[in-house]
């Protein structure tokens, strides 16, 4: 198929594909390279959001169907904010596979969250 998504021409995307590739994952064009990075983190890199999000860690896959331009706006963006935001700037160091699979995972996690009813508890010192 040579039809590609817009989106893969991002920055964080084109990370994404290097480290697929890296890794030995073929990458689909039609869907997220951030996205299927963050599920191959979840499926053989070791990463985990932790038992009280599994439900996120399940919907993972099924992103990869849904409008891949609505996904990479979710990600571009924090609720309730009307900048968008680069996942490869101020957040973790993205040098390995890993590292940018966990950026995807944890922004994931903390704007899916509050929408599943998965609120974080508050810590106790």
């Amino acid at each position: 198929m040579s039809e590609r998504l817009f989106q893969n021409n991002k920055a964080v995307n084109r990370l994404a594909k290097q480290f697929l590739l890296q890794v030995k994952r073929a990458p689909d064009p039609m869907s997220l390279y951030c996205l299927q990075l963050a599920i191959w983190g979840l499926e053989e890199g070791g990463l985990t959001l932790g038992d009280e999000y599994y439900e996120i860690e399940e919907t993972l896959p099924a992103m990869l169907q849904w409008d891949q331009a609505k996904v990479m706006r979710l990600l571009e963006r924090i609720p309730g904010e009307k900048e968008r935001i680069d996942l490869l700037v101020g957040y973790l160091p993205t040098d390995t596979p890993e590292d940018l699979a966990w950026v995807v995972l944890d922004h994931l996690r903390d704007t899916l969250a509050p929408a599943m009813g998965l609120e974080r508890e508050p810590t106790r010192d």
